[in-house]
């Protein structure tokens, strides 16, 4: 009977060890855990990347594809005009800025880059960029933008 008491003690003290091994071992990973993320947030601050602001960047992606929902009206811009000039093309570069209210200022064609001659044209697309609205930010600066389209009659 002694002897099935000290086995038992000695696998519960064995089992013991083991947990109080595997706590400590799981302290330790915690801690070093700890330590590299606030040594990562101090790099992170250093380069000038805040995580809790990620979501306020307007990044290219983001601004093309708010561009992409008009682009319907922007190409009908062209249409219209191309029925009346078979030949119509050319290129529109609208410089624009994104306020951090997602609102746009600006909203003209850059005239030495743009090589559209229909005024018409280029009319009715700063017209519509001019509504454009991205999403708001609460941080950061207006970011400004050169847009081009480049416009080609389809080939027959």
């Amino acid at each position: 009977m002694k002897t099935n008491k000290r086995k038992a003690f000695s696998l519960l003290l064995a089992v013991l060890l083991v947990m109080f091994g595997l706590s400590a071992a799981m302290a330790e990973d915690t801690k070093k855990k700890t330590e590299d993320e606030s040594y990562q947030e101090e790099e992170d601050k250093q380069a000038g990347v805040h995580f809790e602001e990620e979501n306020q960047v307007l990044d290219k992606a983001t601004i093309q594809k708010v561009i992409k929902k008009r682009q319907s009206g922007i190409l009908n811009c062209y249409n219209t005009q191309l029925q009346t000039n078979h030949s119509l093309a050319g290129k529109v570069v609208i410089n624009f800025t994104i306020q951090l209210d997602g609102t746009i200022q600006g909203g003209k064609a850059v005239k030495k880059a743009t090589t559209m001659k229909d005024k018409k044209v280029v009319k009715c697309i700063e017209k519509i960029v001019k509504n454009l609205h991205f999403p708001s930010r609460k941080k950061g600066e207006p970011i400004e933008i050169n847009y081009p389209w480049v416009f080609q009659p389809p080939k027959e």
